[in-house]
């Protein structure tokens, strides 16, 4: 557990999950982000904007829903960062400036996205005189996303592989619980592609390779602009109180319109109940910590651009990869009890030091 070095006394810290057993399983972690959405469809009525994939799953974009069922599509955890521009060619149309007409018209609107693009609505909103009163707005605890390159080089991998084209696809299937995620590929053929994320060369390339400003963010810790940062709940283990093997959503609430959201979940519907706030930031460092430049993001990002994906992540192996590999499987043959010690105990140690 990290040391949590910032003043975090303006922030409640909530955990929830779907009672529900399918719309938990469909959901990335706890399902908070849909949650939400359809409280305040149905509680405070408007649009909503999030992220949803296009182009064959090959690309990512803003999109608006004003129903339930158009919110669907905004299901899933994508690993890159959203296209921001609506229209085509001949009339594009800034997502920002959508947001703003549409607050403007007096309709509620609430904005999901990364911290990084929650602030520059909030600036474009502010600079236009917008009605603040109408907009809310909801960002990630993020770890930074990869190139839209290693996605469209990964999907159209798999697919030369399958001879057939993608149907639906997921980076955080939850194949044996909410944790390790799997990707996972439907084919229009009826085939399916499972496997552990960590060990395909999208997982790779995700842990490795991010814009530059993501190793110095501006977003993260006080930098949080919305009014509710929502997340994985990282750090639970089974027979604690928040715990739910399917997943679960960690809700850091930072104003008024965050406590109102909160306020207007189902609870019939999804739980949703106070937990510890140190602890659950420590356990969730990405909220308040940069990530780490590995040093062989400069050289994975020019065997990308010249020789593809496949090659980039090969050459970037190290033997502490092959090490920590093993030591994942080796640990996944291990009883539950003892596992569960090791990363208590391992988690003990950090934090002391």
């Amino acid at each position: 557990m990290e040391r949590v070095n910032f003043d975090y006394s303006s922030l409640k810290a909530y955990y929830g999950y779907y009672k529900n057993t399918q719309m938990l399983f469909t959901s990335s972690s706890g399902g908070a982000a849909t949650a939400i959405a359809e409280s305040f469809l149905n509680s405070v009525g408007g649009y909503i904007w999030g992220c949803v994939y296009s182009d064959g799953y090959k690309r990512v974009d803003y999109r608006c829903a004003s129903n339930l069922d158009e919110l669907q599509l905004f299901k899933g955890s994508k690993y890159v960062q959203a296209n921001k521009v609506v229209g085509d060619a001949t009339h594009a149309v800034s997502v920002y400036r959508q947001v703003l007409s549409q607050i403007s018209n007096g309709k509620n609107v609430l904005f999901i996205g990364l911290p990084c693009d929650v602030s520059g609505l909030l600036s474009v909103v502010r600079n236009c005189n917008g009605d603040m009163d109408k907009l809310f707005t909801v960002d990630l605890i993020c770890h930074g996303p990869t190139s839209i390159e290693v996605h469209k080089e990964y999907l159209s991998s798999v697919e030369k592989k399958s001879k057939s084209s993608v149907d639906n696809f997921s980076v955080r299937y939850k194949k044996k619980g909410w944790s390790p995620p799997y990707v996972r590929a439907d084919f229009k053929d009826g085939s399916i592609l499972e496997k552990n994320f960590s060990s395909t060369s999208y997982g790779r390339a995700f842990h490795l390779f991010s814009r530059p400003s993501c190793y110095s963010c501006k977003f993260r810790g006080l930098g949080h602009c919305a009014d509710l940062t929502i997340g994985d709940y990282w750090g639970l283990d089974k027979g604690m109180q928040e715990y739910n093997h399917m997943g679960v959503s960690l809700l850091l609430s930072k104003s008024s319109k965050g406590d109102e959201l909160i306020r207007n979940l189902d609870s019939e519907i999804f739980c949703c109940n106070e937990t510890n706030i140190e602890y659950s930031l420590g356990c969730n460092p990405n909220y308040f910590k940069d990530r780490k430049v590995d040093g062989r993001r400069e050289t994975f990002a020019r065997d990308l651009a010249l020789e593809g994906l496949e090659i980039a992540v090969s050459n970037s192996r190290s033997f502490s990869d092959v090490k920590r590999e093993f030591v994942t499987s080796f640990k996944r043959h291990l009883p539950f009890r003892l596992r569960r010690y090791l990363k208590r105990l391992k988690g003990k140690l950090k934090y002391e030091l």
